[in-house]
């Protein structure tokens, strides 16, 4: 098809009443509204990759310190048999690494042993961690079977 095929069955006349006919009329007002509610939506979108993109908080346990504490404590005790400093352990233990587990689930942190961090801002979390394990040891409540919920929710 060739221009001259095309100007002979559109008149010359009726050119510009169709090119009129499917003219875009918006006003300055709607055209700054479209651009306000897309800038909107950019900005919102960029909002969330930032939320979502967050670095983690890094937390820091010092694991010398709570050996050495808990390791004195268990071996001072002169009614400690090697059954109780086993059972003791366990629960220092087990304690431990719940409290850690949920700290890194429910707040998003990378925990990481104290001794292995050499420069930055970090959170301690060794005072929690050891109210958490006193408070599991007086109460027994690995012992009895339980979760030690009670002693983790002391730590928080």
């Amino acid at each position: 098809m060739t221009d001259a095929t095309d100007q002979s069955v559109v008149p010359s006349t009726s050119a510009p009443a169709l090119r009129q006919k499917f003219r875009l009329k918006a006003s300055l007002v709607e055209v700054a509204v479209c651009l306000l509610v897309l800038n909107l939506f950019v900005m919102a979108g960029l909002f969330w990759k930032i939320e979502v993109n967050k670095p983690p908080v890094i937390a820091t346990v010092s694991v010398t310190q709570l050996s050495r504490i808990y390791g004195q404590q268990f071996a001072a005790d002169p009614t400690n048999t090697p059954e109780m400093i086993r059972l003791k352990t366990g629960i220092f233990m087990a304690t431990t690494e719940k409290l850690l587990a949920q700290s890194a689930k429910q707040k998003g942190m990378v925990v990481f042993a104290r001794e292995c961090v050499l420069t930055g801002d970090s959170l301690d979390l060794t005072p929690q961690v050891t109210s958490a394990v006193d408070l599991a040891l007086k109460s027994g409540a690995l012992t009895l079977g339980g979760t030690g919920n009670a002693a983790l929710n002391v730590a928080q």
